[in-house]
């Protein structure tokens, strides 16, 4: 619990609530050549049996997500990667705007790399990042992948997570 004023001003106990737990995936594997790419379709809320989400969902348009409600929230970023051939590496980035996209600014990174293997190799990367929401209508965030080489392919499938994203609202701001 903790201790709060009310709107007299006196204190009181609070059981505080995380108030939002949101999970999104693509759907469909992304392929990527030779730089990076915003994953601006096939992003779906997670429905799967035995999976949920609490309180107001994330909303996103061609890939740029807007929170629900202001505070700081916990996002982590997981991307699976398939590659046909050695001598590749590969980034996960999560992006923030604080004036509605005019410029995005990378908060988080996450690696992999494929070198010195044979064909038909696997990585994953993840990132994560404490994200301040000040404004719902400025601050955003969006997801990209990077690949040295071509023929790397990010998972996407509609019934489990591959390529997906956590959000979790973790407090006020």
């Amino acid at each position: 619990q903790v201790l709060t004023t009310n709107a007299s001003g006196q204190l009181e106990w609070k059981t505080p609530s995380i108030g939002v737990a949101d999970q999104w995936r693509i759907t469909a594997t992304k392929s990527v050549s030779d730089g990076d790419s915003v994953i601006t379709a096939d992003w779906e809320q997670v429905d799967t049996g035995g999976q949920g989400t609490l309180g107001s969902a994330l909303t996103q348009s061609s890939g740029i997500f807007t929170f629900p409600s202001t505070g700081i929230y916990y996002i982590q970023f997981s991307a699976n990667a398939d590659q046909g051939g050695p001598d590749n590496h590969m980034r996960s980035k999560i992006e923030v705007t604080t004036n509605n996209g005019t410029a995005w600014a990378s908060v988080a990174e996450g690696f992999g790399s494929l070198h010195d293997r044979p064909s038909n190799v696997y990585d994953g990367m993840q990132c994560q990042s404490l994200i301040d929401v000040t404004d719902t209508a400025q601050v955003k965030v969006r997801f990209t992948v990077y690949a040295s080489a071509s023929n790397t392919e990010f998972g996407g499938e509609t019934g489990k997570n591959l390529t997906y994203f956590t959000a979790l609202r973790v407090g006020d701001t």
